[in-house]
């Protein structure tokens, strides 16, 4: 179908001239299909001596000798018949040596072939002779089978490409340099062994459709091939590191400046396959410009023509007959360079290592335009080095010509990186590079100055204090020293560095004077240190105006029992065990460790004895201190005990006026302590006398406290553990922990409220199950506060008893004020009850607007029918146990 478009399209051209090129490779019965009805004049160009046109079958071939000759084409017919033609007798190609290899081939011709004066090439660059057949006797390797015609010759492959690779070094690269051969399987080594080179290959698009062809079929005339070796690609356009790859078929009608054949051919049986046809060998010959070179076995060759029995020769011996009588043949080449002119002999593919630069194994030894001596080995190409870098060191001096470059000759001297001393303009000396700019230095030696502005002497470096000298009236914050400038709203000393508020204050003033009075500060980075209810110090940064916001420490509520381990902000329980407040003077405390002690302190010296042996110092009913505290061999004694009196630890009377040891590791006599510590607000107190020896007689009223909490008169630490001072500091921390279950209850309630009347405005039927299903006051909350009161009334039925068998009366122990169930308690527990009932209200309202939906939903709009269904469902949730 495709021939007879191009038919068709030939006979719309409607030419009057055809003029066929390469006529002999064009089959007969291609070019009647050509001719036209209108073609006046048939003009054919050819030689009918080359290749013939090509015919997959081999049988129908002129070659194969069974007198089809399909091969035939219209113009060798032509000739031979005797038609009259016209002969070219002058070659535009070959050196007069390569082309006499052929000229008997046209021995017919008239008068012979003559050489035009243009074909008087120069010598191949690296060879001592322009042509040349190398003669080797290693065996090839070919196909497996015996009729297999796709041969192929490791040895010989190698040989080629060394030969390649040298003539490519020497210049000969691109469409300079061809390798051809007559097999395919060939073509396929040769390519497998230059793409280990990493040579580019450039094949046409005829051999790259044979070798497509081998791999798809085993039954081809070319045999088996093997795959594509990696990294062969078909070169598109202009490739400059390059070489021809072809076979000599699909090479007719190219050239080269220089030619290496692949002969291939070397068995025991003296076949040599397809040099034994003319044509072919003619166009193999015929290819070269310069030179070319010829790898083939003489003895293979002898033994075909042995076979032949008298037999005329092919045209393939009478070319190597040529050989030889030139004495061209030889089984080593001869490589000579054109510096050294050294000839370099190769036998064998390895020995083009020696020469593998294109020249010979000398050094090169040119001058280079540095100044030295090229030491690469002998080099054919690049002669004039202009790719070459000089790897000798270089010899140039640096900018301040004191050191040598230590780069190489043929790179651009690096920066001199040498040490050297500069003298700066303040006096002071540097060790810098040597290559660096004096005038891009700073001086970093550190000077004292003592700073115009602020008055403080600050360490700096010297470039900083000359720019100070030359403008003073420029503020540079250099001045490291700690402001400590009372800052104006909450008095603390200012933290920050000197030079920076020196700096903004600069900034902000109009009038611009050395002397600043620093008024612009940042913000204040003090710690707020203020005391917390719970005795601990806020840790928030300075925030004078503003509450001080919960405290996230540890519990400051301990005893000797247990710790609590939650959050000061968090409510927890009284301790329940028995209070440990006990002498034999007074007996023991009745109520528990969490509740006010209601037993009279002791003020007698306690009788027991420290480790050292000695009496213990501190009062009745104390736990006994360390041995340090010893009032005898102590090393404590010059510690001030009473700070009102300034009395020293030595000489205080102990038996009279015993100490006592607070948890923060400080002691003082107890008559200075009870004194700071208001214990005359908790007792009451007689002149002479009284129980215990202290004159104190009964207990005073809670409602005369002030609620504050009690600490260390030097550290300001709680004070906690303490068992004289239990009644106030365990009423305190009673009042705190009532404090801190009404605020959780009291947000409790906020939270909830907020969640109900949010999900009842949203009227989303999601948020209204949530808020119906899930209570306000979860399980443990309500369990937290049930034990609450479950202790307060507990300890009101161990007073009540302690009452009953001690027979103190209520007023003596204060208990008309309700110490136990005081009025916080009675808020929260009304604060719970409004929850609840806030509770039960917001989850009837979420019920009904559940139900009116749901009534809807059953009933549609018709208001009577919501009526009825509503009706029917209190009626029947009312008889069933599971629904209500």
């Amino acid at each position: 179908q495709e021939q007879q478009k191009n038919s068709q399209l030939l006979t719309r051209v409607n030419a009057r001239v055809m003029i066929v090129e390469e006529a002999g490779e064009v089959l007969e019965s291609h070019l009647l299909t050509s001719l036209s009805k209108g073609i006046e004049h048939l003009i054919l160009i050819g030689d009918h001596q080359q290749l013939r046109p090509k015919i997959n079958t081999f049988r129908l071939k002129g070659e194969s000798g069974q007198e089809y000759d399909l091969d035939c084409s219209t113009f060798e017919r032509l000739v031979k018949g005797g038609f009259e033609k016209s002969t070219l007798q002058t070659q535009y190609r070959m050196f007069p040596t390569i082309a006499n290899l052929i000229r008997p081939f046209y021995s017919a011709i008239e008068g012979g072939i003559t050489d035009s004066d243009k074909v008087q090439y120069p010598q191949v660059c690296g060879m001592k002779e322009r042509l040349f057949f190398f003669d080797h006797s290693n065996a090839e390797d070919g196909g497996n089978q015996e009729g297999d015609v796709s041969k192929s010759n490791t040895w010989e492959a190698e040989m080629a490409v060394g030969l390649a690779l040298y003539l490519m070094n020497c210049g000969y690269t691109g469409k300079r340099l061809a390798l051809i051969t007559p097999y395919v399987g060939q073509l396929l080594k040769l390519r497998a062994i230059l793409a280990k080179k990493q040579v580019k290959i450039v094949l046409n698009d005829l051999d790259e459709e044979e070798i497509a062809k081998a791999e798809e079929s085993d039954d081809e005339e070319e045999g088996v091939v093997e795959s594509p070796a990696p990294g062969v690609k078909k070169l598109v356009g202009a490739a400059i590191q390059h070489i021809r790859l072809a076979t000599v078929d699909n090479f007719q009608g190219e050239e080269a400046d220089v030619v290496i054949v692949s002969t291939v051919r070397c068995n025991l049986k003296g076949k040599i396959g397809f040099l034994r046809f003319d044509n072919r060998v003619n166009v193999m010959f015929s290819r070269a410009k310069h030179g070319m070179y010829v790898f083939g076995s003489l003895s293979n060759l002898q033994k075909y023509e042995k076979n032949q029995r008298g037999r005329p020769p092919c045209f393939f011996s009478n070319i190597v007959t040529s050989f030889a009588q030139s004495k061209l043949i030889n089984s080593k080449f001869e490589c000579q360079c054109d510096t050294h002119h050294t000839i370099t002999p190769v036998h064998q593919p390895s020995d083009w290592e020696k020469v593998k630069e294109g020249g010979c194994e000398k050094e090169c030894g040119a001058k280079l335009p540095c100044g030295h001596r090229c030491r690469r080995q002998c080099h054919a190409n690049d002669r004039d080095h202009l790719s070459y870098d000089c790897r000798m060191k270089c010899m140039k001096l640096c900018i301040r010509e004191l050191h040598p470059c230590r780069g190489l000759c043929s790179q651009t001297c690096p920066p001199c990186r040498e040490k050297h001393t500069f003298s700066l303009r303040c006096g002071h000396k540097m060790t810098a590079l040597c290559s660096k700019n004096i005038q891009e230095m700073k001086c970093n030696v550190i000077v004292e100055m003592k700073l115009p502005w602020c008055g403080h002497t600050a360490r700096m470096n010297c470039v900083d204090a000359q720019k100070i000298k030359s403008n003073p009236n420029k503020v540079l914050p250099v001045c490291k020293e700690i402001c400590q400038v009372p800052l104006p709203k909450c008095n603390h000393p200012c933290q920050a560095k000197c030079g920076e508020c020196t700096l903004q204050t600069f900034k902000q003033r109009q009038k611009k004077t050395i002397q600043i009075k620093k008024t612009v500060h940042p913000p204040c980075s003090h710690p707020c240190e203020r005391p917390l209810e719970c005795t601990h110090l806020c840790k928030k940064t300075c925030h004078k105006q503003g509450e001080c916001p919960r405290c996230d420490e540890q519990c400051a509520i301990v005893c000797s029992h247990a710790i609590c381990r939650e959050p000061c902000f968090k409510p927890c329980l009284p301790c329940m065990e028995p209070c440990e407040w006990e002498c034999e003077h007074q007996g023991k405390c009745p109520t528990t460790c969490g509740l006010p002690c209601i037993r009279l302190p002791c003020d007698r010296r306690c009788e027991k004895l420290l480790s050292c042996g000695h009496r213990c110092p501190s009062v009745c009913g104390e736990l006994c201190p360390s041995r340090e505290f010893c009032h005898e061999c102590g090393n404590k004694k010059d510690s001030v005990v009473d700070f009102i009196m300034y009395d020293e630890y030595v000489a205080l009377d102990v038996n009279k006026d015993p100490v006592c040891v607070l948890p923060c590791g400080h002691f003082y006599a107890i008559s200075f302590l009870d004194s700071m510590l208001k214990m005359e607000g908790m007792y009451v107190k007689e002149n002479g006398e009284g129980e215990g020896g202290g004159g104190w007689t009964g207990f005073k009223k809670f409602s005369d406290f002030d609620g504050s909490v009690l600490v260390c008169p030097e550290c300001q630490t709680g004070i906690s553990g303490v068992r004289r001072y239990g009644r106030y500091v365990k009423g305190v921390s009673l009042m705190m922990q009532r404090k801190t279950h009404f605020q959780h209850f009291q947000s409790l309630a906020i939270e909830y409220q907020k969640k109900a009347e949010k999900a009842l405005a949203t009227t989303s039927q999601k948020k209204m199950m949530n808020l119906f299903f899930h209570p306000a006051i979860s399980h443990r909350e309500e369990s937290v506060f049930e034990k609450f009161k479950r202790t307060s009334e507990a300890a009101r039925v161990s007073c009540l008893r302690a009452t009953k068998k001690e027979k103190v009366s209520k007023n003596k122990l204060g208990w008309e004020e309700g110490i136990f169930v005081p009025s916080p308690i009675t808020e929260a527990l009304y604060l719970v009850e409004m929850v609840r009932l806030k509770e039960v209200l917001y989850r009837l309202r979420a019920g009904v607007i559940l139900l009116l939906d749901l009534a809807k939903e059953k009933s549609g709009y018709d208001r009577k029918k919501q009526v009825d269904f509503i009706k029917k469902f209190f009626s029947s949730s009312s008889s069933s146990s599971s629904s209500s």
